[in-house]
């Protein structure tokens, strides 16, 4: 193998050893992006997602409050992003778990939106079935828009 060859493979080594630690401590991004995002008017809270299983404890349950003048009664919207649903196992029936329990507790949304991401690499049609149909009922309907991951895993 030649010096120059050498040089280029340890160069790009370096820059992708040095990428992964500005990942990893935070470096990369530019500090406005690490600040909380400020509450919603009407206030905002935020919970862990209560469920049996561990592997849902990076995702947070977030309410927010919003007060539109002219709006005859509060509109209650379930939003669910980032799910990076691949097959069967616990990670997808924890998620269901959650979604169930909403619908045991008693809580209705006006509208379902999924805002994407929500299958990742190796998806299943079964997993997503599985998931879509553990969304709750809602009168004025559930709403969904692609997300990088749809778009590289193939899902339509």
């Amino acid at each position: 193998m030649s010096k120059r060859l050498q040089r280029l493979i340890r160069g790009g080594l370096d820059l992708g050893r040095g990428t992964l630690r500005a990942v990893r401590v935070g470096h990369l991004f530019p500090a406005s992006s690490r600040r909380r995002p400020r509450p919603a008017p009407g206030g905002s809270t935020e919970s862990p997602l209560r469920a049996s299983r561990a592997e849902l404890g990076r995702f947070t349950l977030s309410r927010h409050r919003l007060p539109l003048p002219g709006l005859g009664r509060p509109v209650r919207l379930l939003q669910l992003s980032d799910a990076h649903v691949r097959g069967e196992g616990a990670w997808l029936e924890g998620l269901i778990d959650v979604l169930e329990g909403l619908s045991v507790a008693g809580v209705r949304f006006d509208a379902v939106l999924l805002t994407g991401d929500m299958v990742t690499k190796h998806w299943t049609e079964e997993a997503a079935g599985r998931l879509l149909g553990a969304l709750p009922d809602a009168p004025l309907g559930r709403y969904a828009v692609m997300g990088n991951w749809e778009h590289w895993a193939g899902a339509s």
